[in-house]
């Protein structure tokens, strides 16, 4: 049983801001795309939640509703289950501002 966890990452930079992108699946952003991102910037770098690329017709999020469904069971480990749902709604957040 393979029980490794992939990971894709992209980090550029857009209108001088540093980016650091990380999902599950690959990232498919190239030079000249016109992409839309939602996230937050902590420490000057800025670390999107979602990511819609117009130029190729293809998005990429961090987990949604899998992740609120994961977090119930940990509900009674009140600080575990609360964040994990609060981050899941966060990604379900970035993914509605962009339409997904």
């Amino acid at each position: 049983m393979d029980t490794t966890d992939q990971s894709n990452a992209a980090i550029f930079k857009l209108a001088n801001t540093p980016v650091s992108l990380s999902l599950s699946a690959p990232v498919m952003i190239d030079d000249g795309n016109f992409v839309s991102l939602v996230g937050h910037r902590k420490r000057g770098i800025f670390y999107p939640r979602a990511y819609k690329n117009e130029t190729l017709k293809v998005w990429g999020s961090k987990p949604g509703w899998s992740q609120i469904l994961f977090g119930f069971p940990f509900i009674f480990l009140a600080g575990i289950g609360i964040y994990i749902i609060w981050d899941a709604m966060q990604n379900l957040k970035a993914r509605r501002e962009l339409s997904l």
